[in-house]
């Protein structure tokens, strides 16, 4: 494969990360500021992922995730069947 299809895939892996992570925020009614409250992180860094301008590990998403109360499993099977940004 690629390095462009290789960065390609990656990016949109990113933005559908991105985008399931921001549904999840919004249907609980929270803002970025206080899910990272709650996260014990920065707002910058939500809105970093949440604008998919931040590769993000498990471990942090897990740690995103845990406010929500969103397993990833849960999580990655919304981002599986999450259309192509």
């Amino acid at each position: 494969m690629k390095q462009q299809q290789v960065e390609r895939l990656n990016r949109q892996l990113a933005e559908k990360i991105a985008r399931v992570l921001q549904d999840f925020r919004k249907e609980r009614n929270l803002s970025q500021e206080r899910l990272a409250i709650d996260a014990d992180m920065w707002r910058t860094t939500v809105g970093n992922i949440e604008q998919a301008n931040k590769a993000v590990t498990v471990q942090t998403l897990h740690r995103v995730l845990t406010p929500l109360g969103v397993s990833l499993s849960e999580f990655f099977l919304r981002v599986d069947s999450t259309d192509q940004v």
